[in-house]
């Protein structure tokens, strides 16, 4: 299950990222925000844009860390170690 979930986990992460190629086709997104933000140099927009990409990556990755964790203690799976 934990390999599992870190695919999942992984998956989500390309998704994110792919947010500013999406707007080089045309979406209108929060990668748009972003590729404003770029493209005409203006720091604020790219920058609150970015800064919600990164914490909507965070809550992504926490979410997928503790389904994971709890999903692994009902299987009766040992516990992973943290490397941080």
């Amino acid at each position: 299950m934990p390999s599992i979930m870190l695919g999942l986990n992984q998956t989500i992460m390309f998704g994110i990222s792919m947010l500013v190629i999406t707007a080089l086709v045309g979406t209108s997104d929060l990668g748009q925000q972003i590729y404003i933000g770029l493209s005409k140099g203006d720091f604020g927009v790219g920058m609150t844009a970015g800064i919600a990409m990164a914490l909507i990556a965070i809550l992504a990755d926490r979410i997928t860390q503790s389904l994971s964790r709890r999903l692994g203690r009902k299987l009766g799976l040992p516990e992973p170690t943290d490397l941080a």
